[in-house]
């Protein structure tokens, strides 16, 4: 029987720093619509790397303007978040 402790333990996670849980939910937004397509779901790894570049302060703007674009514009979060880090799009 388990103690009334471990029923109000909080759910641990391996988020450690701010940064690593804008992380996550850009990939939850990623992974949330690739579900039901061709497409596999993203490796956190990667989505790290591709944006290891950005500083704190600009990877949560990054993250606000793809999360307006979808509401807005009805889109896909993952349409902006590519296409923004697309170095071709940059001028």
């Amino acid at each position: 029987m388990k103690s009334i402790r471990e029923h109000l333990k909080p759910e641990t996670t391996n988020i450690k720093s701010e940064r690593s849980f804008i992380l996550s939910e850009i990939i939850d937004q990623l992974n949330a619509e690739r579900q039901g397509t061709k497409y596999k779901p993203v490796i956190p790894k990667v989505i790290a790397i591709k944006t290891s570049h950005l500083k704190l302060n600009d990877l949560r703007d990054f993250h606000k303007q793809c999360l307006t674009y979808k509401k807005e514009n009805k889109g896909d979060y993952g349409k902006c978040f590519y296409g923004c880090l697309n170095p071709k799009n940059i001028k």
